[in-house]
């Protein structure tokens, strides 16, 4: 499944109010989801793991200021303007990935499978807990070329499950009532 496709949804219930909808939506989103539900589940929760996986990507709100910077080719002090105007990272990495200075030699649809794929492999170098200087460029690196290669929309999602707050208002019940349907 391509990863644009689940922002079409997270977009939806994003801009739903009623917990019913936003149900519907998700239960929707799930159906297509195929054999990359769990991932699907996990990426609408804002995570890359279950809970009791203790997986953490180690991303701070600073972090993700240089990650944003690195992916966009614009300066921090850009993306923390942006940050201060919007109120939400997530907005702020849309703002810069729309404008970026640098452009990828080759681009190529994000899938939930690479998404994942790249995510978990960062939070595992967190786990190793690897010379944390070099480790920390590394994993700034993965997640900032991830963002580069995002959509807009998607590169607003992306920073929000970097930071695990998709802010868009669902929790596991209504996860769990979406499965149900």
């Amino acid at each position: 499944m391509e990863f644009s496709e689940i922002i079409k949804y997270l977009e939806k219930v994003e801009s739903t109010q009623a917990n019913l909808e936003k149900t519907e939506h998700l239960s929707k989103l799930y159906a297509e989801a195929g054999s990359d539900l769990e991932d699907v589940v996990m990426l609408s929760l804002g995570r890359i793991s279950p809970k009791w996986e203790d997986l953490d990507l180690g991303v701070s709100s600073k972090t993700l200021v240089k990650i944003i910077s690195k992916a966009s080719g614009r300066k921090e002090r850009e993306v923390e303007e942006v940050w201060k105007t919007s109120g939400d990272l997530g907005d702020a990495a849309e703002e810069m990935i729309e404008g970026k200075k640098q452009q990828r030699l080759m681009s190529r649809k994000l899938t939930v499978k690479n998404v994942m794929e790249r995510l978990r492999k960062v939070a595992e170098m967190e786990e190793e807990g690897l010379s944390q200087s070099v480790n920390q460029d590394k994993k700034q690196k993965m997640l900032a070329d991830l963002l580069s290669s995002a959509e807009p929309e998607e590169a607003r999602y992306l920073a929000r499950i970097m930071l695990e707050n998709l802010r868009i208002g669902i929790g596991e019940g209504t996860v769990r009532d979406a499965l149900d349907d």
